[in-house]
């Protein structure tokens, strides 16, 4: 099965915090949303606004070959960001 790899970006860290698999990017929409909004300890619930998501490429579940790879050497690979944490952030 193929699956999307994405990654959360730390912009204050200039870094990925975070990678993993998910089936869809709404799934990752989702579970992003949730890290924003539900009260923890989180650097991404805490700052919001310094965190966003990417995709950054695919990965063949069946053969665990990561996709992207492949693609980067063809010169066709480039991440894409979905969301912004502060577009997620619900306020009260």
């Amino acid at each position: 099965m193929k699956m999307i790899i994405i990654g959360i970006f730390d912009r204050k860290a200039q870094s990925f915090i975070e990678m993993s698999a998910t089936p869809s990017v709404g799934v990752a929409a989702r579970i992003f949303s949730e890290a924003v909004n539900k009260p923890s300890e989180s650097p991404v619930y805490k700052w919001p606004e310094d965190h966003e998501l990417y995709e950054l490429g695919t990965w063949d579940s069946e053969s665990g070959i990561p996709l992207f790879l492949a693609e980067e050497e063809r010169g066709q690979y480039q991440k894409r960001l979905i969301v912004t944490g502060e577009s997620l952030k619900v306020r009260n």
